[in-house]
């Protein structure tokens, strides 16, 4: 029997971009914490890659053994809101994560995604220029993603977060945070007798 709960997503899509986002071009490495990072989501969330084919990029990627943590890594000529949504399909709950605020963040906010900004290298200073380039998170470090992650996610599987996101794309975080607060108490079936009734099966 299909469980109640199975209409929520049990997992994300989440969207990595690669230089420097994962990768340090001038330490010719990954980020301390980067890989840590790629495998503790891949144990719970469908990860993919987007990069732009630029320097033996995919080459240098094969090479650092994390291909294994993604279910799909893209190197494009160009970075468009159809390659992105190509990957994401029909999934609701899809993350991207990126350094570009003009390129990955803009497409990912652009498509209704929750976004995380990596402020690290060369686009570090950029200053949003309209709210497509403002992300829902900035970051400085690319392992404090997982935080904003996990938080994300069990926020969008309470029924509230999901029906208001579903129905406006993206919410006015004021109003989401009110309604979460209100259903706050509800939100751990087992407290309940009748947790066996209400509870995800």
């Amino acid at each position: 029997m299909r469980s109640r709960c199975s209409f929520f997503p049990s997992s994300m899509k989440i969207i990595f971009d690669y230089n420097r986002t994962l990768f340090d071009p001038d330490a010719q490495a990954l980020y301390p914490g980067a890989l840590d990072l790629l495998r503790g989501l891949a144990a719970a969330h469908e990860l993919f890659l987007i990069s732009t084919e630029e320097g033996g990029r995919a080459q240098v990627f094969a090479s650092l053994g994390i291909a294994a943590y993604f279910k799909e890594a893209l190197f494009v000529h160009e970075k468009t809101e159809q390659v992105f949504a190509a990957i994401a399909g029909d999934a609701s709950d899809v993350a991207v994560i990126g350094d570009s605020i003009s390129r990955e963040i803009a497409i990912g906010n652009r498509l209704g995604y929750l976004t995380i900004r990596v402020k690290q290298g060369k686009f570090a200073s950029q200053e949003p220029q309209g709210p497509d380039e403002r992300a829902d998170h900035e970051i400085g470090d690319i392992a404090l993603a997982a935080a904003i992650i996990n938080d994300h996610h069990e926020q969008y599987r309470d029924p509230v977060y999901f029906l208001v996101l579903v129905s406006s794309q993206r919410p006015a975080p004021g109003l989401l945070h009110a309604l979460l607060d209100e259903r706050r108490p509800l939100r751990n079936p087992s407290s309940s007798p009748e947790a066996g009734r209400r509870g995800c099966t």
